[in-house]
């Protein structure tokens, strides 16, 4: 079973990452690697796409597509070239170029989804921010459909309808595929953790839980007494409550950590 483990920011993700891993857990970080620590390299998204002959064949078959369409813009604008030579005759109109160069650059990302995918599928823990949990690679490996592919999906056998939380979406709907990118059924993930999660507005804590469109299990840990949300609009705003303080308002008393056992050498 997996666990999808948050953090308000990158070095609390980091963090996570880290002591998931001292536990001999499988663990993939998902992230901007700029934003992400260099010792977690080998277990971000981005290096397994990297080591995916597949993918890396795909991206560059995309990029070679895109330097021919940026050449077939140029020859048709011979004005804005240095030289007036026009496009050399045979050679394929503007518009079968473009169309190569967006079928390579669609291919490119379905390969790097299933990349990603596989890389999900052996990780016991995928630990991100709040905010990251809506990273497009998670949701297609979930299963999840987001706004950008509705506009491109053809309603199918393998296309679905299901409703999510009224807290999450009003009265919109959530289209869910059948199929992860890897054509096996998608990830789930029934366990949720949030960490700093009194720092985080309620809408970023609440993007974990719908990520994977599976939770079933979430544990929210923070501090109450330290910061909480950063709310520029207005300090009375509603979102300066973050989900765990008004939960731990509302529901039974939570658990206090009245000690910690920090074991990590310094």
């Amino acid at each position: 079973t997996k666990v999808l483990a948050c953090a308000f920011s990158n070095v609390g993700a980091d963090n996570l990452a880290e002591q998931m891993l001292k536990l001999g857990l499988n663990v993939v970080r998902i992230g901007k690697p700029s934003a992400v620590s260099k010792h977690l390299w080998e277990h971000t998204l981005e290096h397994a796409i990297d080591q995916d002959p597949t993918a890396q064949r795909a991206l560059a078959n995309a990029a070679s597509a895109t330097a021919q369409l940026s050449k077939s813009k140029l020859a048709a604008n011979p004005g804005k070239r240095s030289s007036s030579v026009g496009p050399a005759k045979g050679a394929p109109s503007a518009q079968v170029v473009r169309d190569l160069a967006t079928a390579a650059v669609r291919a490119s990302i379905q390969a790097a989804n299933v990349a990603a995918t596989k890389a999900l599928r052996r990780a016991d823990v995928v630990v991100c921010t709040s905010t990251g949990a809506a990273d497009p690679r998670l949701l297609a490996a979930c299963g999840i459909v987001t706004d950008q592919d509705a506009k491109e999906v053809i309603r199918g056998p393998n296309v679905s309808k299901k409703p999510i939380s009224a807290a999450a979406s009003g009265d919109r709907t959530n289209m869910v595929r059948a199929m992860a990118p890897d054509k096996r059924p998608p990830i789930s993930m029934p366990f949720v953790m949030i960490d700093e999660a009194c720092q985080s507005v309620e809408p970023a804590s609440l993007i974990p839980l719908t990520a994977s469109n599976s939770c079933r299990s979430l544990v929210l840990l923070g501090d109450p007494c330290q910061l909480p949300p950063t709310v520029r609009s207005s300090p009375t705003s509603p979102l300066s409550v973050s989900l765990m303080e008004r939960l731990a308002s509302t529901l039974q008393h939570p658990v206090m950590v009245t000690a910690q056992n920090d074991q990590t050498t310094k």
